[in-house]
């Protein structure tokens, strides 16, 4: 109804609903002869009657501009409702779809590490074979120079001391040491670089987007923290009085207040019109209210015309006017409380605005943040994942190739090693075969000297033999048969 234009209400029908502030609902109306003198009809002067009209209109002027406030909150709150549910929903398919994603980035990333470390662990197994080569190697070097050469059994001058190691080329286990360590660093360098640091970069990029999902996924500040439901299930369970703890419930309480602000309204209406109509009815009615408006006003724009028509209002039994003036007495005495009601009502209404807003706005950060998760989770398929798996294919082949190369080279050290322990073992049996040869020579000297004391024995006994058959048949042979010798 406009505000503006008088109702032709009837004046026995009560003008205000009863204030929602107290539980008391508005008392009937009382009979005339029930009234106290100060609300008897007989007390209501023009002036009281016209202070009447002006707080209705007041009251009026200032529930419509409310009114049409709480239209603007509740069709904007309506709109913020219909985002929600779509944002909402379009959260949670993408929510399913970035988790499954990073779990496979997770798994991937997982494997890949696992990949790393079964790595290392081969180069571990490598290098402590070539430690224990290694440390087989220096060994018998220690071994070579700990073992002086001697000349005739006797050692040599203090300056001309000479040793095993001086009879081997210390460059071939140099060199091969030399390169083992470049291969070392060759490897060590790659795990850095190549696997290490893509390793590194995969993981803080996954991080990040974990974290940033955790952000997206935080829960609303803006609601009270109560047992966790749909932000669209109904807020019947709630206790009465407590604030509602959905975006359902935001809204419906919106609706509720509109609602009762509107209600308070049309009883305000209601009242305005009765004052209007109580002045038609009075003396001078008019003319009051005018001076009354300018005065209040000082332009007169709250001047309600209707009260200037030239129609005479239809006429009224004088019980009649009894009543209305007794039901706008009545009504007046609810007119501050009808009025803070509504003022405490629009409050709320802003207040649940409010609440919405904040959650929408949350709503289209999450929105932005899991638009930003999508983007990342887009880099790390195209960007990330196939620049570590480069990395890690560079880091396996550079493996391959320092495996191979340190595995030879570990061979050439056990080689070496090999070498040097039986050169040692060779120099330890030459004393050996020296000391058996100078036995051997010292018997042969020994059974020589032995075989001629023999032999000169021998001779002896042959030449004492021989002068002793010269001397008994030497004669009797003649030289034809024995030269006599």
């Amino acid at each position: 109804m406009n505000s503006d234009t008088p109702s032709s209400s009837s004046a026995s029908s009560p003008s205000l609903p009863p204030s929602h502030r107290s539980s008391q609902s508005l008392s009937p109306s009382p009979s005339p002869s029930l009234l106290s003198s100060s609300l008897r009809p007989a007390s209501l002067t023009l002036v009281t009657l016209t202070q009447h009209f002006l707080a209705a209109k007041h009251a009026l002027t200032f529930t419509t501009q409310h009114m049409s406030r709480a239209n603007t909150l509740v069709t904007h709150s309506r709109a913020i409702v219909e985002e929600l549910a779509i944002l909402h929903a379009k959260a949670g398919f993408v929510e399913r779809d970035v988790e499954e994603e990073v779990a496979v980035l997770e798994a991937v990333k997982e494997r890949l590490r696992g990949e790393g470390e079964t790595t290392e662990n081969g180069f571990q197994g490598t290098i402590d074979r070539l430690d224990r080569a290694n440390g087989r190697l220096e060994g018998t070097l220690v071994g070579l120079r700990g073992r002086l050469i001697k000349e005739d059994g006797q050692a040599v001058h203090p300056g001309q001391i000479r040793t095993l190691y001086d009879f081997i080329d210390p460059s071939t286990h140099e060199t091969l040491q030399a390169e083992l360590r470049k291969d070392i660093d060759d490897f060590t360098q790659s795990r850095s670089e190549d696997f290490g640091n893509a390793l590194t970069r995969f993981s803080d990029s996954l991080d990040t987007i974990e974290s940033t999902l955790s952000e997206a996924g935080q829960p609303s500040a803006s609601l009270p923290p109560k047992t966790p439901k749909s932000l669209y299930q109904d807020d019947d369970d709630d206790e009465e009085g407590t604030a509602p703890s959905t975006i359902k419930g935001l809204f419906q309480g919106q609706e509720t207040h509109a609602a009762e602000t509107a209600t308070l309204l049309h009883g305000l209406v209601r009242h305005y019109d009765l004052c209007v109509n109580a002045l038609k009815h009075t003396e001078g009615g008019g003319e009051a209210a005018k001076q009354a408006i300018q005065q209040a006003d000082g332009s007169g724009t709250l001047m309600d015309e209707s009260l200037y028509r030239k129609a005479a209002p239809e006429p009224i039994s004088e019980t009649d006017r009894v009543e209305m003036l007794s039901v706008l007495a009545h009504d007046a005495l609810e007119l501050d409380d009808v009025v803070d009601e509504i003022s405490v009502r629009c409050s709320a209404q802003e207040d649940l605005a409010s609440q919405l807003l904040t959650c929408v706005q949350q709503a289209r950060r999450r929105d932005a943040v899991l638009r930003e998760v999508v983007t990342m989770l887009h880099e790390m398929h195209t960007l990330h994942l196939p620049s570590f798996m480069h990395s890690l294919s560079s880091f396996k082949n550079t493996w391959f190739r320092i495996r191979q190369s340190i595995s030879q080279k570990t061979d050439g050290l056990v080689e070496l090693a090999d070498g040097n322990e039986a050169f040692l073992t060779a120099y330890g049996k030459l004393g050996e075969e020296l000391e058996r040869r100078r036995q051997a020579e010292a018997r042969m000297d020994g059974i020589k000297r032995k075989a001629e004391r023999e032999v000169q024995r021998m001779q002896e006994a042959d030449r004492d033999a021989r002068e002793k058959f010269l001397e008994e048949y030497g004669g009797s042979l003649p030289r034809g048969i024995w030269d006599g010798g």
